[in-house]
């Protein structure tokens, strides 16, 4: 009896269901005549731009990626694919695919027996064709009205688009977990290869993951997401598409993911941004356009940087890297592990930023010599009281020492004695940019509101390398309209003096001092003439940033770990990975030139004993033996003047003595 309740209940159950599809499916088409609760209909626009593109290529015309569409993901035309891709996906996702026409009307059913007696909407029963809708019309939230908007528009989709259409469409906005959108930007992060050449069981894992990229990560959960992916392939069986050995090899294979996280390089979102900037338009608009942005890309560095990249992993880290012309301003590479586009993201720059705010301005405002002494002690500046890396101090230092080691008071000391808004003037020339919040001393150790981009922290160490002349980096060269249209032809850019060119040398010269013997003594090794700063953010827990920026005469190599979610480990501070990187690339550029001085670089000696005893910068007089005698290099604009003792001078006779000879010539 109980038995025949349970069967004449299931029954009951599955004809309600069915009538309630039959009423919503009739609902559908019906085209109604007040429109209410933002009701949407099918939206072309929102589709094709699916198929909008950029291609970024080198000088030479060479694509140095996929065309790429919105949000970085790489659009891949189906017929490139090899059947048993979109096999994958209609096997799991939409079995009827090929058969209805929007809406599985038998899975609707189904789903919504099993969500009766399940109490809950475990089931939801969307097409690949109510998935893409939903993707791009609609808003995420379960409720009925969205869901009745959802079919209706499915069913006028597949109206207007065949299956290939709607399927290629598909593909191009699934979102795949790891900020990675796109079934060609997958096919790239996952197995570093385009997507025409993906294998059986490859597919058969980007078709897995899409149900619950979280779940189903191949990278954090190996196990479920092959598990997944052997349910794909047995579905791909049952349903006729493969064989059986087929499946029974392709499920033997292991994941096979690639650890090169890297390979949607950041090199063409900082093109994107620039030239969005340079037509004054957005990414829309330039996507939609179909432009072509040549750039100065160099395949050999980036792929240096890569390589750097994919084997020095850092837990929990995003290691960024860039690298400059010095001489034009070009950006030859960049890469990143990350997925992310790092292009406008900004970070606190921590001890990198001492340089423009602090001593480049004591320079320039002739507060100070490379050589003044300063005192490194603890120190309250108002109600606030900084402290050195461990709380170490070391006394009096001079100028160049205090940069060496990266001292803060000294650094702070600098900018209160310029002032605040002057330094930040300077820095600013430096192409540096401040919030209006950034109004405290805080500003000489990095403490910024908002931060700094890595492109602009390399264009300020570039300017040192160009004699304190400041230009903006540039990634794009040309940028060439859909109808072969040159639209954008980079001419230079224009250089701005920062500092003069004096002050720019001794700059320099300290921080070559700083990358043989300071903070960033790993660069020191390289067999190059470089100078370096480093730079590292966090607090006793852990770091958030550390960098490493180095320049020759001829390049500069920005290098940057940041947090990705929480903190790095104490172990990675600016002096040692990024260091390090920074050294090999160094090495790979192979940079013979010397820096040299500008001729009004002046070489004196100073009084050591003055120096140490009085902290004064004096000449060394006459009388001074040379153990106390130190040759110190000034700026022939900002040099002592005065002798620590007498001076006594040997006349020497003048031809103008010689009245006898003299002769008025005319």
């Amino acid at each position: 009896m109980k038995k025949g309740i349970k069967i004449f209940a299931s029954v009951a159950v599955v004809l309600c269901a069915f009538s309630a599809v039959a009423f919503l499916s009739g609902l559908m088409l019906i085209e109604p005549k007040i429109r209410i609760n933002g009701f949407a209909v099918l939206d072309k626009a929102r589709l094709e731009n699916v198929n909008k593109t950029v291609t970024v290529t080198d000088g030479a015309g060479n694509a140095i990626n996929d065309a790429i569409y919105d949000n970085n993901k790489i659009f891949t035309d189906i017929k490139t694919l090899p059947k048993h891709t979109p096999a994958a996906f209609v096997a799991i996702e939409d079995k009827r695919f090929y058969s209805h026409h929007g809406v599985d009307y038998l899975r609707m059913i189904s789903a919504a027996k099993n969500n009766i007696f399940s109490g809950s909407f475990k089931e939801g029963a969307s097409t690949i064709t109510q998935q893409l809708v939903k993707n791009t019309h609609l808003k995420s939230d379960k409720t009925i009205s969205r869901k009745i908007q959802e079919i209706r528009i499915a069913r006028d989709l597949e109206r207007n688009y065949d299956k290939d259409e709607i399927m290629e469409m598909y593909l191009n906005i699934l979102y795949f977990g790891n900020n990675i959108y796109g079934i060609g930007t997958a096919s790239r992060v996952l197995f570093d290869k385009s997507p025409s050449e993906l294998l059986l069981h490859e597919s058969a894992l980007l078709a897995a993951i899409i149900n619950n990229p979280a779940r189903f990560n191949p990278y954090t959960h190996p196990e479920a997401a092959l598990n997944r992916r052997n349910n794909v392939l047995s579905k791909m069986l049952s349903q006729g598409y493969i064989s059986e050995n087929e499946c029974i090899n392709a499920q033997n294979e292991e994941l096979g993911v690639s650890d090169k996280l890297n390979v949607l390089n950041q090199y063409m979102n900082n093109c994107i941004c620039e030239a969005e900037n340079i037509l004054g338009i957005d990414k829309s608009e330039l996507f939609n356009g179909g432009y072509t942005i040549v750039s100065y890309y160099d395949s050999g560095l980036q792929g240096h940087i890569d390589k750097l990249i994919s084997e020095n992993r850092v837990e929990n880290g995003i290691i960024n890297i860039i690298i400059a012309d010095n001489e034009n301003g070009r950006f030859l590479a960049n890469g990143a592990n990350s997925l992310a586009d790092l292009s406008r993201r900004k970070r606190q720059p921590g001890s990198t930023i001492k340089p423009f705010v602090s001593y480049a301005p004591a320079l320039e405002l002739k507060n100070v010599y490379t050589v003044t002494p300063i005192l490194d002690k603890k120190t309250a500046f108002g109600n606030w009281s900084p402290s050195n890396f461990n709380d170490k101090y070391y006394g009096w230092v001079s100028v160049e020492d205090s940069l060496v080691k990266s001292l803060n008071i000294p650094a702070v000391k600098l900018m209160e004695m310029n002032g605040i808004e002057q330094s930040k003037n300077i820095a600013k020339k430096f192409g540096l940019t401040f919030s209006p919040n950034d109004t405290t001393l805080a500003v000489a150790l990095g403490g910024l509101t908002e931060g700094l981009t890595l492109n602009s922290l390399t264009d300020a160490y570039r300017t040192f390398a160009a004699g304190g002349l400041y230009s903006k980096g540039k990634y794009v060269r040309e940028i060439i309209d859909s109808d072969g249209k040159t639209v954008y032809k980079d001419k230079g850019s224009m250089q701005k003096r920062a500092i003069s060119e004096d002050n720019a040398y001794l700059m320099t010269e300290m921080l070559q001092k700083c990358a043989k013997i300071g903070t960033a003594k790993q660069v020191g090794y390289a067999a190059c003439d470089a100078a370096a700063k480093t730079g590292t953010a966090g607090n006793k827990d852990g770091n958030t940033d550390a960098y490493c920026v180095a320049y020759t005469p001829k390049y500069t190599v920005a290098v940057h770990i940041s947090a990705e979610d929480g903190l790095l480990h104490n172990s990675c501070a600016g002096g040692t990975l990024p260091a390090k990187l920074a050294r090999k690339i160094l090495n790979a550029l192979n940079d013979k030139s010397k820096f040299t001085a500008p001729e009004t670089i002046v070489s004196a000696d100073i009084d050591i004993n003055e120096l140490i005893n009085n902290k004064k910068v004096l000449l060394a007089g006459n009388e001074i033996k040379e153990i106390n005698r130190k040759k110190v290099h000034f700026s022939s604009d900002n040099m002592p003047l005065v002798y620590s003792t007498p001076q006594t001078y040997i006349e020497k006779e003048s031809p103008l003595d010689d009245f006898d000879n003299f002769q008025i010539i005319d």
